[in-house]
This record gives structure tokens, C-alpha cells and sequence, in this order.
């Protein structure tokens, strides 16, 4: 074991503390301690631990049957920066135990990293601790009589047990500072402890924290005893500090244990760019001179905001053979032989990896496409006589549902890779627009019902204000078509799209008096119906009545007539009886 406890660099420490555990009938125990600057060797004055009483038992576990109840003595190490030789530097403490002022060397270390107990006259100079390699804990023999000798047996039940307490309302403890330059834009990697980090006869228990924990393929996780994690500096939060696990005490509150981030100002940030893209060979995707799915490599993807409008943040994750590839991103390639010769060469904390090997995802030549209803449309070429030579779209408005979406899709050319299928879907937005003669603008439309015949629309881009390549996009074809269908069944008006997008995030804002416009157009065109309807009524009411009553009126004009012809009809008769008579 490397007698080596790097700890913390000095400006950094947050108040830790280290408490000894043992019989508190015999109270002939102390503990000293010094810190000691590696590279030069210097030694720090002696420090005394500090004593405090408690009283209440704790449950020791013997073996896996067997627990035993012991009262304590505490012993109290403060980690205060005021204490240290020199500042920033890396140093290894120094403990001594003393038993009646007499030094104790028949002392016991468990569960180291060879899983086996050692004794303190085996490791070189004097007694030290690193906090991985000794997983915070201490055994030792309470009998004098027989275990302050070299020549006493070890007793599996008696046990001296260090913990780890905070001194401030961080509840943090650091394992290391890592300094990251402004201008560089780039993923590290750090270790961190494993489950086993602690001591199973101590009174603390870990838990590793997963979140950014690297996944190695199979048969490389061996070559790891400790946990490798993911630091991403782009996203440091408030606190800057990378969380490895949670440490849970019995005589304490559970304490944060991770990595700080130091950034130090070298220039202006810049956003990441880099020469090489993925390049498509041998039916699989080349970064530099790397495999991106190899065993030999673990790939990451790292999406930043200027590239997604779905989010305002920095994200990473792992690739996996599920992973999707989006515009802007970036796929940064950790080759494994690289980590294990830093891993190998990293006997405690406070270092990092760098990953090196970074490549872009490549941009297609892509075109704007009609979608309806989730359908890419086929466009057919016509000369028209206002606009020329245009796509046109032949519509028939029979079929049309008012509820049937309407808008614009980018399609790629290049499909080799089922993962590049939506390229485009989170760096752009696209928009279907009506082209206003009155205006000479473009507005925008949502649905099918609202297209108008014979009028230019046009698949657009929605380019957001902040976007950094907003002059490059010549990758990228909009264009504009005509709608061809029977007017004269439908009505169809102009509506602007409810859809605007604000100064600070995209373009193609609509003004208020645009949707007032389009409001009062819509209105009008109603009230003129309603109108024409009202008298189309008042018409037939009208023509109705006055039938009825021409024809009332030619009835009681009939009725007359009957009655003269029935009154002259026997006074002839009679003229023509009397005139019989009379010859």
C-alpha cells in the first residue's frame, strides 16, 4: 500500500472530522496527528485530538450472527485550513496513536485493497491513512496485557472505528479541487469511491451516487476497482461540485462526498469547434481514427443549447446503440487504453482525465417538405400565369376536415444510419406560410382547412436570433408552392398562426394588428352571410304572401262569377218559354 492521503487541496477544505471510537472505561487513550507536504517532505507542528463523552452504546458487528455492544470515546481531528504547512499543495496525514503516552504499533488496518488486514510496523515511515485505501476505519486490541505487545493475538471482537464528521452546514466532504480553464469546453473524468469504500465492521455505510457513472463494456470493469464518473464543467450549477456518493454515519449527518470544481480565467469562453465530423466507413461511424460503437472506446454525446431549442442547458450521456444523432451535436470518444494507464498511474483521488477525441455530427443537404396529417406530399411542377414556374399542390376541399394539420418537415438525403432519421427536429423549427399580396409578407397557417387556392405559400426556417451559424445554413432548401382547388365550394380566410416566437428565442414575430386584421376580416365575411340570409328569408316570406293572397282573391272572383251565371242562366229560359207562347 502507497502511504499516500491525498486529501484536499488546502483552500478548498471544508471542516472534516475524524473520530476515534474506543472503551470509554480506559481513558489512556490519545491521538496526535501532523500533515506532511509530499514533494518536499515538511512536517506540520504536532496537533492533539480533542476529547468529548459520550455516553450512549453503540452495536458493534462481530460476524455475521454476532453483534456486541460497546460504550465510546470519541477523539475529534479537525481538517482546519489554519493547520497546514503550505497552501495548495498536496499532503498525507500523519496519525499517532498513543496508549498511556506510549506509542501503539500492533495496530490494525481492515479491508484495505488487498481485502486482507495488515499491521502498522508494515507500512513504511510513520502510521498515515489514505481515505480510499484504509476505507476510514481502524482495528486495534484493547487488552494491554495482551495486545500492547508484538507478540499478542489479534481478537476479532474488540475494534477502534473511525468516522468522518462534518465541521461546517455544507455537509460535504471533498476528495478533490479540479481546475478547469474558461475556454476550453471539454469532459473529464474522475474516480470515485467504490461501494466497498468503507469498512463493513465501521459505523459509516456508502452509497454511490450512479448519476454520470461510465458503463464499460464487458471485461474492462474488472480492470476498475473504483468507480469512474463523468464530470461535465459546462453545467457546474451554484455549488460547483460533482457528487460521487452519500456517506451515511451513526454519530453524524450523512455527509456529500464528491469533487469541487475550480475554474481559473484563461479567456473569453468560445463555443466548441472542432475540425473532424463522423465519417461514414465500412458501414459504421468514424471519429479521427475510432470506431465510435468499439469495445476499444466509450462515446458520449454532449448537447449544447445554441443547437437545441428544447432545452437551455448542456446535457451528456453515454452512447448506446439506441442513441439518436442531432444537429450540433458533439460526440466526444474516451479511448480505454488511455484510461487505464491514467487509472493505473492515480493511487488516490484529486486528478482527472481529459478526453481528448472529439468529432461533430455532420449536416446533410436537406429540403422543406408539405406535410399533412403526418404525410409528406408529392408537388407537381406547373406554369403558372401570375408566378411562373412553380410547385403546385392540388387540394380537394370535399375531403377537407377542419381538424387536419397542415405544415412543413425537413427530409434529409442521406439515411445510412437509422439514428440520423431526426436530424433536424431539435436545432430547427420550420413554419408554413401564406404569401399576402396586400402585405407583400408571409404569415403563418396551422391547418389544412385555412389554405387558400390559387395563393404562394412557402416551407420556411425558423432561425432563432442566438443562433451562431445563422449564416451557413446553405445545407438547408426552403421553397415555396401554390394550393390548386375549387374555391367557390368553401369560404377560406386568412388566419395567422397562434404560434409567435419570442425576441430572445426565434424569429417571425406577428404584429397585433396583423391578428386584428385578420379577426375583422373574418367577422365581416360573416355578418355579410347572416345579412344575405336574413333577406333571402324576408324574399320568400314576401313571395309567399303575396301568392296567397292572388290566390285568395282569383277564388272569391271565380265565386261571383258562378253566382251571375246561375242568376242569368233561368231568366233566358223564361224569355224563351214566353216567346214559344206567344206563336
Amino acid at each position: 500500500m502507497k502511504a499516500l492521503l491525498n486529501i484536499l487541496p488546502s483552500l478548498l477544505l471544508f471542516f472534516c472530522n475524524l473520530l476515534i471510537y474506543t472503551n470509554a472505561s480506559d481513558e489512556n487513550y490519545a491521538l496526535t496527528y501532523q500533515y506532511e507536504i509530499i514533494e518536499t517532505g515538511t512536517l506540520s507542528p504536532e496537533y492533539q485530538a480533542s476529547r468529548e463523552n459520550r455516553s450512549a452504546p453503540v452495536s458493534i458487528y462481530v460476524s455475521e450472527n454476532e453483534t456486541k455492544e460497546k460504550q465510546l470515546l470519541v477523539f475529534k481531528i479537525s481538517l482546519d485550513i489554519k493547520n497546514l504547512p503550505q497552501l495548495r499543495v498536496y499532503h498525507k496525514m500523519i496519525f499517532n496513536i498513543k496508549y498511556n503516552d506510549q506509542e501503539l504499533e500492533n495496530i490494525w488496518i481492515p479491508n484495505n485493497e488487498t481485502n486482507r488486514n495488515f499491521k502498522l510496523p508494515n507500512i513504511p515511515d510513520d502510521f498515515h491513512c489514505n481515505l480510499m485505501k484504509c476505507r476510514i476505519g481502524f482495528s486495534s486490541i484493547n487488552n494491554v496485557e495482551t495486545s500492547m505487545h508484538n507478540h499478542g493475538d489479534v481478537l476479532p471482537n474488540d475494534f477502534i472505528y473511525i468516522s468522518l464528521e462534518i465541521a461546517n452546514n455544507k455537509n460535504r466532504f471533498q476528495l478533490g479541487t479540479i481546475t478547469v480553464p474558461t475556454y476550453i469546453h471539454n469532459l473529464y473524468a474522475v474516480i470515485c469511491p467504490s461501494k466497498n469504500w468503507v469498512s463493513e465492521y465501521g459505523l459509516l455505510k456508502y452509497n454511490p451516487n450512479n448519476h454520470f457513472m461510465i458503463h464499460f463494456p464487458d471485461g474492462i470493469t474488472d480492470s476498475f476497482d473504483r468507480h469512474i464518473k463523468l464530470m461535465n464543467p459546462w453545467n457546474r450549477g451554484e455549488d460547483n461540485f460533482c457528487l460521487c456518493g452519500h456517506l451515511e454515519q451513526n454519530f453524524g449527518p450523512s455527509l456529500d462526498i464528491g469533487y469541487n470544481y475550480y475554474q481559473y480565467y484563461a479567456s473569453e469562453p468560445t463555443l466548441f469547434v472542432d475540425e473532424y465530423s463522423l465519417v461514414f466507413e465500412n458501414n459504421t461511424l468514424i471519429c479521427e481514427e475510432w470506431d465510435i460503437f468499439s469495445k476499444n472506446v466509450v462515446a458520449f454525446i454532449i448537447s449544447i443549447p445554441q443547437y437545441n431549442f428544447q432545452s437551455n442547458r448542456t446535457t451528456v450521456h453515454q452512447l448506446t446503440k439506441n442513441s439518436k444523432f442531432y444537429s450540433g451535436e458533439i460526440i466526444a470518444i474516451m479511448v480505454l487504453e488511455e484510461m487505464k494507464g491514467w487509472y493505473e498511474e492515480n493511487d488516490g483521488f484529486n486528478d482527472k482525465f481529459e478526453i481528448q477525441t472529439y468529432c461533430n455530427v455532420p449536416n446533410f443537404n436537406a429540403n422543406l417538405r408539405l406535410r399533412i396529417n403526418d404525410t409528406l406530399q408529392l408537388l407537381t411542377t406547373i406554369d403558372d400565369e401570375i408566378y411562373g414556374e412553380i410547385d403546385s399542390f392540388t387540394i380537394d376541399y370535399k375531403t377537407i376536415k377542419n381538424d387536419i394539420p397542415a405544415d412543413c418537415i425537413l427530409e434529409h438525403d442521406k439515411q445510412v444510419f437509422p439514428q440520423f432519421q431526426d436530424l433536424y427536429v431539435k436545432r430547427f423549427k420550420t413554419s408554413l406560410q401564406i404569401y399576402d399580396e396586400d402585405d407583400k409578407k408571409y404569415y403563418d397557417v396551422e391547418a389544412l382547412k385555412l389554405l387558400e387556392s390559387n395563393k404562394k405559400y412557402k416551407c420556411s426556417l425558423i432561425v432563432p436570433p442566438n443562433h451562431p451559424d445563422v449564416e451557413e445554413l446553405d445545407f438547408i432548401k426552403e421553397y415555396e408552392f401554390i394550393v390548386i382547388g375549387n374555391k367557390d365550394l368553401y369560404n377560406h380566410t386568412l388566419q395567422n398562426s397562434t404560434e409567435n416566437f419570442t425576441n430572445d428565442t426565434n424569429g417571425n414575430n406577428l404584429t397585433n394588428s396583423t391578428n386584428n386584421r385578420s379577426e375583422n376580416t373574418t367577422k365581416n365575411i360573416k355578418l355579410v352571410i347572416y345579412i344575405s340570409i336574413g333577406i333571402f328569408g324576408c324574399l320568400i316570406i314576401i313571395a309567399v304572401t303575396g301568392i296567397s293572397i292572388w290566390i285568395i282573391k282569383n277564388k272569391e272572383r271565380s265565386e261571383k262569377c258562378k253566382s251571375k251565371i246561375r242568376k242569368l242562366l233561368p231568366n233566358s229560359w223564361k224569355k224563351r218559354a214566353n216567346r214559344s207562347s206567344k206563336k
